[in-house]
């Protein structure tokens, strides 16, 4: 909440991830006068819908997600695009925001990659995967780095315990 009002956001879209519905997320943020919005579960998708999708990524202030994983060794957030958790969340708003549980976290990315392995081979890992480890930038224009231009300015990461007995 502190880092939407710093950026004076008025609109969030959030993903699906549980991390999101056992904190008070969306209580919070509404009552800061902030606007929340939450990717739909719709895998089957017409045109309209999938560009209203990127209307409303693209006009958030703020892309909560929570993460499939992250990693230890290089800081980098890891998601799988599904259902209710869209890459755009991560990539069109000027700021970014992902939650996660220390239970997400992995050493290194050879860890990472040894599971993904065996997901892939035991038919549980279908397409793409984000790797997050800050904001976008690029240094292929004269040399000279500029940041967010292929994703957000701002990227953070929120570590939350998690109090269920």
């Amino acid at each position: 909440v502190d880092i939407c009002k710093d950026q004076k956001a008025t609109s969030v879209l959030r993903s699906t991830h549980s991390v999101l519905t056992d904190i008070p997320l969306d209580a919070a943020l509404s009552a800061t006068g902030t606007t929340v919005e939450v990717t739909k579960h719709t895998s089957v998708r017409s045109i309209q819908q999938i560009q209203k999708s990127k209307s409303v990524a693209f006009s958030a202030d703020v892309g909560i997600t929570g993460v499939d994983y992250a990693i230890a060794e290089t800081g980098t957030v890891v998601l799988h695009p599904r259902a209710g958790v869209s890459r755009l969340l991560s990539l069109a708003p000027p700021t970014h925001i992902a939650i996660l549980r220390p239970g997400e976290v992995l050493m290194s990315l050879d860890e990472l990659f040894a599971i993904q392995r065996d997901d892939f081979f035991n038919g549980e890992l279908q397409g793409s995967m984000n790797l997050i480890s800050g904001p976008s930038r690029t240094a292929d224009i004269e040399g000279t780095t500029v940041t967010g231009i292929h994703g957000p300015l701002e990227v953070h990461l929120i570590i939350v315990e998690n109090n269920k007995s």
